[in-house]
C-alpha cells in the first residue's frame, strides 16, 4: 500500500469543523491528540489526558519526545518504531514524577511525503490507567473466587469422606452386632 500523502497550504489552512469537533472531544476525553516531525519534535499536542502527563510539560510542542520522555522506555521504543514509519497500536507506561505511573493505549500512524518520505507521525494515547487497574482488579477477583471454589470443593470432598467414614463405621458396628443378634437366636433355635 502506498504512503499516504496530505498537502495544506499552511498560511490559508483554516481548520474544518471536523477539526474543531475532534479537538473539542479530545479537551474533554482521556485522550491526547498528537503530532511530531521526523525528528521526534513535537509540532501539536492537545487533549484532557494531558493532564496526567502535565508535569513533563505544560507545553510540549517544539520539545524533543526523547528529552521529554528520557526516564519512560515504552515511549522512547515507540517513538523509534514510528519514525521507521511502522503504524502500530502499543500499550505504553509512563512514569509519574510523584510515583505511580499513567498508561496510555497509543495508535501511531506515520504519514510519508509523495517520494515514501517520513514527514510526521500523528497519534492518539487514550489514558486507560483506570481500565487496566479495573481489569487487574477484576482479575484479582476472579482468582480469588477460583482459590474459594477449590477449597469449598476440597472442603466438600473431605466432609464426603468424613460421612462415608461415619456411615462405613456405624453400618460397620449395626452389622457386627446384628451378626452377634443372629448367632444368639440361631443358637436359641437350635437349643432343645
Amino acid at each position: 500500500m502506498a504512503p499516504q500523502t496530505f498537502e495544506t497550504d499552511l498560511a490559508t489552512f483554516s481548520p474544518p469543523s471536523e477539526v474543531l469537533d475532534l479537538a473539542f472531544v479530545a479537551g474533554a476525553a482521556p485522550v491526547v491528540v498528537y503530532e511530531f516531525d521526523a525528528d521526534g519534535v513535537v509540532v501539536f499536542s492537545t487533549g484532557a489526558g494531558r493532564e496526567a502527563i502535565r508535569e513533563r510539560a505544560d507545553d510540549p510542542r517544539g520539545r524533543s519526545i526523547r528529552d521529554l520522555y528520557a526516564d519512560a522506555p515504552d515511549v522512547l521504543q515507540n517513538l523509534e518504531r514510528a519514525l521507521r514509519g511502522e503504524a502500530f497500536v502499543a500499550r505504553t507506561r509512563v512514569p509519574r514524577t510523584g510515583g505511580g505511573e499513567t498508561v496510555f493505549e497509543t495508535t501511531h500512524v506515520p504519514v510519508h511525503d509523495e517520494r515514501g518520505v517520513l514527514q510526521r507521525v500523528l497519534g492518539v494515547a487514550w489514558d486507560v490507567t483506570a481500565r487496566e487497574k479495573a481489569e487487574r482488579a477484576a482479575n484479582e477477583a476472579v482468582q480469588t473466587l477460583r482459590a474459594f471454589a477449590a477449597r469449598t470443593q476440597a472442603e466438600l470432598e473431605a466432609e464426603r469422606a468424613r460421612a462415608a467414614r461415619d456411615i462405613h463405621d456405624e453400618l460397620g458396628s449395626a452389622f457386627a452386632a446384628l451378626g452377634l443378634e443372629a448367632g444368639w437366636l440361631r443358637r436359641r433355635l437350635e437349643a432343645p
